[in-house]
């Protein structure tokens, strides 16, 4: 595979939601070389499934709530899509929203790193208490319980902020 891919590494719970068996990496893999490689886990916020996407290299993360098995399916369309839709909110430019997404397949892993599934189970504590004292993911606006999440300091990337740490990465 000579192409870059958006590498998205998955808990094994979602892996099992997903229904896919990974194989072991062949190494190939030329990862994006903008934002690297991404992790998701499976979480439940107001008792729905939900994803927790993180990149692994500057904790930019984003919640897409309410996850249907049938989402499930188009799992590369829903990535893009709700990439794009957070980078939108955050104020980002058309041409840096292209140049970040710009990559379309997707390739799928397990999980490597300790140190990302640590800072995604603080975003998934951080999640769950904003949707809670919000009053529950009906009354919840998604992309600024994304906003708060990527605002919060995080002691992996030297205490800076995920968009910080994006927007310094593609800059």
């Amino acid at each position: 595979m000579n192409s870059h891919v958006k590498l998205i590494r998955c808990t094994r719970k979602l892996l099992n939601e997903l229904n896919t068996e990974v194989p072991a990496s062949s190494g190939e893999i030329h990862v994006d070389p903008v934002l690297g490689e991404w992790y998701c886990n499976l979480l439940y916020l107001d008792k729905r499934r939900s994803l927790l996407f993180t990149s692994a290299d500057t904790l930019y993360t984003f919640v897409v709530p309410q996850i249907l098995k049938r989402d499930l399916e188009t799992f590369d369309i829903l990535f893009a899509q709700n990439l794009r839709k957070n980078l939108e909110y955050e104020g980002l430019s058309v041409t840096l929203i292209e140049r970040i997404i710009s990559i379309q397949d997707v390739a799928l892993e397990k999980t490597i790193s300790r140190s990302v599934l640590g800072s995604m189970n603080d975003y998934a504590i951080q999640s769950e208490y904003f949707v809670t004292f919000g009053g529950g993911l009906k009354n919840v606006d998604i992309l600024e319980l994304n906003r708060k999440l990527n605002s919060a300091p995080m002691s992996a990337i030297g205490m800076k902020s995920g968009i910080k740490a994006l927007l310094d990465r593609v800059s």
